[in-house]
């Protein structure tokens, strides 16, 4: 069988999406049998929380990837006074880590020696002995609520503003079971499917004094992505617009360009809204936080689709943004 054979059948039976210019750069004897039988990787794993301190006595379940033939190894070790753990076992490609402690939230992370670029040597993968930094994020005062109600909402009203409710995660009555605006929200659509469709947007606005949005960097390993409070010094913007735009060939309806602003998903979009204002000082009495991990858009044959994925802090004034368990 000739290389490039071995080649497609291995990528067939590991299923890797992973480029073939890799594979033919590393396609040596000893890299291919790795990845059909596995090779020892050996990781230092490093276990600090959110402020870098190290975190003893965490649990670190590391899952190997199981080869052509042979079955995944599965390792358990806890990290000593340094958050440190030494794990090694037999791979044919990659490596599932999960850490857990009481009193915090799970991370995750995966090491995939192939998409990396690295190469094996002597039954090793290089490099031996690669340290990984995991960050756990405490439990703190989870004090938010998700939506009350959950699942996509659907609107024929195109091209006229809509209130929308964080806390009931939807519009407000009569377009649905929302009691209070956060935020107004208009959908802008031709009516058209299929080759006349030419895209839709969401324009989002916050038109009270001091209400608006921030984006926040998710911590996207761990359990817990989001805020855990509102950014008060952050600047607020007034004023979001998502899209998606096509362009087709009249005749043939083949896609020509594709344009897309969506809800950046490594981000929650932190939010002040229901602003009570003192109309004599001008200062701002009292308000309602809530951060949103994602905003989903589409349009069909019932009108548009929406779904906001929140949570909502009932009290007024507080500022934590840490959902319940």
């Amino acid at each position: 069988m000739c290389l490039n054979s071995i080649i497609r059948m291995i990528m067939m039976i590991s299923m890797l999406t992973v480029p073939l210019s890799m594979f033919a750069a590393k396609a040596d004897k000893e890299f291919l049998h790795a990845i059909q039988y596995g090779a020892v990787a050996e990781l230092l794993v490093r276990v600090v929380d959110d402020e870098g301190r190290p975190v003893d006595g965490a649990k670190v379940d590391a899952r190997f990837d199981s080869a052509m033939l042979a079955p995944g190894e599965v390792k358990i070790v806890s990290t000593d006074t340094n958050g440190v753990a030494m794990i090694t076992g037999k791979t044919g490609k990659s490596v599932s880590i999960r850490v857990s402690k009481n009193g915090y939230y799970n991370s995750r992370d995966e090491l995939c020696y192939v998409s990396m670029g690295h190469g094996v040597k002597g039954g090793k993968w290089l490099p031996w002995n690669m340290e990984k930094l995991i960050v756990l994020r405490p439990v703190k005062q989870p004090k938010a609520e998700e939506h009350k109600i959950r699942g996509y909402k659907y609107t024929k009203r195109i091209g006229e503003w809509l209130k929308f409710d964080l806390e009931y995660g939807d519009f407000v009555s009569p377009h649905g079971q929302g009691k209070i605006g956060d935020f107004d929200v208009r959908f802008n659509w031709n009516g058209k499917m299929g080759n006349e469709y030419t895209g839709m947007s969401v324009e989002i606005r916050f038109e009270e004094k001091y209400s608006g949005g921030c984006l926040v960097n998710k911590a996207m390993s761990s359990d817990f992505k989001g805020a855990y409070v509102f950014p008060v010094s952050k600047h607020l913007c007034q004023e979001f617009t998502y899209f998606a735009r096509e362009k087709r060939n009249p005749q043939t309806g083949d896609l020509i360009k594709r344009e897309e602003n969506k809800f950046d998903e490594t981000k929650v979009m932190t939010v002040r809204s229901r602003c009570e204002v003192d109309p004599i000082t001008g200062r701002l009495l009292k308000c309602h936080y809530s951060q949103i991990s994602n905003i989903i858009f589409g349009c069909g044959p019932d009108g548009i689709v929406f779904l906001v994925k929140a949570v909502f802090n009932p009290t007024p004034n507080d500022t934590n943004l840490e959902p319940k368990r």
